[in-house]
Parts: C-alpha cells; sequence; structure tokens
C-alpha cells in the first residue's frame, strides 16, 4: 500500500447504534467514515464522492436496499458493495444477482465486516496497521474551507483533507462561508457552483473583493457541469475539479493546493 493511501467507507443503516459502533470502529482502523440513516444522502455521497466501499443495510422502513444498491450500480457501476444485515434469509434469492458480499449482523459484525474490507481492497495485516499509523499527519500550512449547501458534501470533503494533514472546515451556504472564513481564516476556498441563494462563481466574485478575506490564497470551483468551467475561471479560480471527483484525484488536489500555499 502506498505511504499516504486513503480509503473511504460509506455505511448505510436505519438503526442508529449499529450505524455508530460501525462507524467509530472504522475510523479507529484508519478508514475515513461517513455513517447515514438516509438513502438519499448516502446515493448523493456516492455521486460526489465515489466511496472506496458502500456497507449497506437491507431491511429498512422506507427503503428496500437492494433498491438502494441498484441505484449505487447506476452511479458506480464498479462500487464494491458489502450488505450488513441480520435478514439475510429474507433476502438471499434478491441478493444472489447482485454478486455482493454479506456480513450478518451479530456480536462479532466489525470484525468480520473489517475482514472483509480488507479483502475487497486487498490490504495486508501491515497495509491495515500502516493505515492506523498513518493517522498522525504532520502538521500543515494548509487551511481549505468548503462550500456546498448539500451539507454531507461540504462536511464529507472537509473530513478527508483533515485526514491528508490539512486543517479544514465546511459550510452550508454562501453567506455561512463569508462568516466562517472571517473565523476559520483559509488559505483555500473550494466552492460548489449550483447553490440556492447564491451561485459560486459569484461568491468567488465577492470573496476576492472583499480585503476581510485577502488570505485567501486559492479559489478553487466544483461543478458537475464540465461546460460551466469557464464560470469559476471568469470569477478568478485558480482551478476547477468537476463532478463525480475520484478519491485519488482528490487527494492529488490536496496535494496541489498544499504547495501552492507553502510559501
Amino acid at each position: 500500500m502506498k505511504k499516504e493511501a486513503v480509503y473511504s467507507v460509506l455505511i448505510l443503516d436505519d438503526e442508529i447504534m449499529v450505524l455508530r459502533s460501525l462507524e467509530a470502529a472504522l475510523k479507529m482502523r484508519g478508514f475515513i467514515t461517513r455513517a447515514t440513516m438516509d438513502h438519499e444522502e448516502a446515493i448523493r455521497l456516492v455521486e460526489s464522492h465515489r466511496p472506496s466501499v458502500a456497507c449497506i443495510d437491507l431491511h429498512m422502513p422506507r427503503v428496500n436496499g437492494i433498491d438502494v444498491i441498484e441505484q449505487m450500480r447506476k452511479i458506480m457501476p464498479d462500487i464494491r458493495v458489502i450488505v450488513v444485515t441480520g435478514y439475510l434469509t429474507e433476502y438471499e434469492k434478491q441478493l444472489e444477482p447482485l454478486k455482493v458480499r454479506v456480513v450478518e449482523k451479530s456480536s462479532r459484525t466489525v470484525r468480520e465486516l473489517e475482514a472483509v474490507i480488507s479483502e475487497e481492497l486487498e490490504l495486508s495485516k501491515q497495509d491495515l496497521s500502516d493505515l492506523k499509523t498513518n493517522r498522525r499527519k504532520p502538521k500543515t500550512k494548509l487551511r481549505i474551507l468548503f462550500v456546498d449547501d448539500e451539507a454531507e458534501a461540504a462536511d464529507f470533503s472537509a473530513e478527508i483533507a483533515r485526514e491528508m494533514g490539512a486543517h479544514a472546515d465546511s459550510a452550508h451556504s454562501p453567506e455561512e462561508a463569508m462568516e466562517k472564513a472571517l473565523a476559520f481564516k483559509p488559505n483555500v476556498f473550494c466552492t460548489d457552483l449550483k447553490m440556492q441563494k447564491m451561485d459560486g462563481d459569484e461568491l468567488i466574485r465577492k470573496m476576492k473583493a472583499s480585503v476581510d478575506h485577502s488570505f485567501i490564497k486559492v479559489y478553487v470551483g466544483i461543478t458537475g457541469f464540465f461546460h460551466a468551467k469557464d464560470c469559476f475561471f471568469d470569477a478568478g479560480a485558480s482551478e476547477v475539479l468537476t463532478k463525480p471527483i475520484n478519491l485519488d484525484d482528490f487527494i492529488a488536489a490536496i496535494k496541489r493546493w498544499e504547495e501552492l500555499v507553502k510559501g
């Protein structure tokens, strides 16, 4: 495993105790982990961040986990899926054509899930040990503020950046971003394009025109529309990332920004 390899795990489960215990356990093992009880949020996270592995419950009150897996695979055909369920017998026939790994809920769920994730990602015992060790990152001057009115996307971006050693925070509206920036003082400002009250290119123009935000060295735009890149460049963005962002590309971008703010 490369020294700075990063792996993200998405967990969807409607049982809060199961959700939090799996989230905490996987974080302790060095994985970037996002846990949610909302299947729509889980699907948005697949669209925006392409997780390394998705761990999906099946028996949920508002949605069938089988349907969620099928929706995720329309977005990301090669997504690795691990079903975590206490209802295997009930869903066994439906699972067969999906060809997913299964971990049954029990007192050994965490240990078994870690083993299956390791197999899916082809991680050795040494790789897992390195993951835990690499969570302790050296200090960096990089300070990134992520802005997106889809809160989970901004928060998850910030979490990945923190795992890479950066100081990172998130804002869920342009107004919050302008206010939070004054206290957080980011040197990199990363904003989505389409937001409810103000588009990202307009937000960048406002920030660049304000002497109060002169500490920002790098402006980055994020958009799901390739043709909209010029909007950001015209507003003064240094670069534009296109959704969905591959995790490796996102990590490479964070490294680029670190080099830009070193001076």
